[in-house]
């Protein structure tokens, strides 16, 4: 239980796909509460390889999650659900302006190089 002198710390929990499977990341700063509520839960797993503590996503363990954590924990699930980011149709760089790769072409194909640009500058002597 946290007193009104405890900041609660923020448990960020984020939903991965892996060999075909569903795994919910739990992210957070270091905090006694948090692993002792972890180590007394033998089925939240580390995993070196990612840094995190996970478990495999159901919908049940992910409120047995919820409830786990709620009392001592700011739980941060904005991130939960991997969203796609927006599609630029336009973009404006100095005053030149860069139009949406035609559909035919491929992403992987298509380069942009961006180049300093020397500002003339005037001395007066």
């Amino acid at each position: 239980m946290v007193t009104k002198f405890q900041k609660k710390t923020t448990i960020y929990f984020n939903k991965v796909k892996y060999n075909g499977a569903e795994y919910v990341k739990l992210y957070f700063k270091n905090d006694r509460r948090i692993e002792d509520r972890i180590k007394s839960n033998s089925w939240i797993k580390y995993s070196i390889r990612i840094h995190a503590y996970f478990i495999e996503y159901t919908e049940q363990n992910y409120r047995l999650l919820l409830d786990l954590f709620g009392d001592i924990a700011e739980i941060n699930t904005k991130y939960f659900e991997p969203r796609v980011a927006a599609e630029v149709s336009e973009v404006i760089i100095g005053n030149d302006l860069i139009s949406k790769m035609e559909s035919g072409t491929s992403k992987k194909d298509s380069i942009i190089n961006l180049l300093p640009i020397k500002d003339k500058v005037t001395s007066q002597n």
